[in-house]
């Protein structure tokens, strides 16, 4: 979820927003990743008073999401090779994501640049189990051919199929590691509620396309494990018929100083 914080992950600054929809059952790579059922039209953010739209093509596809926090608003556009993402780019940030994929049609790259093309890049591949489930992410920071950071993510599911653990290390041998220990009911939500489409989050792992294509189910709780910054969110997931009406969400740093905060968000839906 959005905690709208400056985090570090490995010395590299994280700014933290969210915002996806999605169905509970998972769909293949080609269909529409916003969901087919009641289209997410808003989500308003109680304490940061900020109020994230949400717009569709005439197919229901996403079109554009539009961010705003005060006076500063930020409009997020989706293109399309087919039903697939094609990119996505911010006006306000003047960066693109560009999705490309594998021969099976699901996300094999992740790559996000600035419109010009010029300056470091984030890059995201991802590699599969026999199941499709996600089971490698590897996380890059590049300037050419130099890489700056570089982070290896490994996915364990339990034996329902849900995400249980993930486990993130540095080619130092620098170790994080993320157990999702609760989930929600099943219910019909937009992977791009708790997405952020063009930075990165210390949720990455979890809160990405390809991940949540996966899942039925939102997590309620995640400790993340970090040798001293460790860090607990617990969601409460309110749900009205079958779709997610209301998260509130408490972020616990249980170390120097221990330290919480809270955030509500509410969902409203086209009729």
């Amino acid at each position: 979820m959005k905690s709208h914080a400056i985090v570090y992950i490995v010395g590299l600054s994280f700014l933290i927003l969210s915002a996806c929809s999605k169905r509970c059952d998972p769909l293949p790579d080609d269909e529409n990743p916003s969901g087919k059922n009641s289209l997410l039209d808003s989500i308003q953010w109680k304490e940061l008073k900020q109020t994230t739209s949400f717009h569709y093509r005439s197919d229901s596809l996403q079109d554009k999401i539009i961010y705003g926090v005060h006076t500063v608003k930020d409009t997020v556009v989706f293109t399309y090779n087919g039903k697939r993402i094609s990119t996505i780019s911010s006006f306000r940030q003047q960066r693109i994501a560009e999705y490309q994929y594998n021969i099976g049609g699901r996300v094999a790259s992740i790559i996000i640049h600035t419109q010009s093309g010029t300056g470091p890049k984030i890059n995201f591949k991802f590699t599969y189990d026999a199941a499709g489930k996600p089971a490698v992410l590897d996380y890059f920071f590049s300037r050419g051919a130099v890489i700056l950071e570089q982070l290896l993510f490994t996915y364990e599911y339990d034996a329902a199929g849900l995400l249980a653990k993930v486990y993130a290390k540095t080619p130092g041998g620098h170790e994080v590691s993320y157990l999702i220990e609760g989930y929600a009911p099943k219910c019909d939500f937009n992977p791009w509620a708790f997405i952020e489409p063009i930075n990165v989050t210390e949720n990455i792992p979890i809160y990405n396309l390809p991940m949540l294509q996966t899942l039925n189910r939102l997590p309620t709780k995640i400790t993340r494990i970090d040798g001293g910054s460790d860090e607990i969110q617990r969601h409460a997931i309110s749900i009205d018929k079958e779709r997610v009406a209301r998260v509130i969400s408490d972020f616990e740093y249980p170390f120097i100083p221990p330290t919480t905060h809270r955030l509500e968000t509410n969902f409203f839906y086209r009729q």
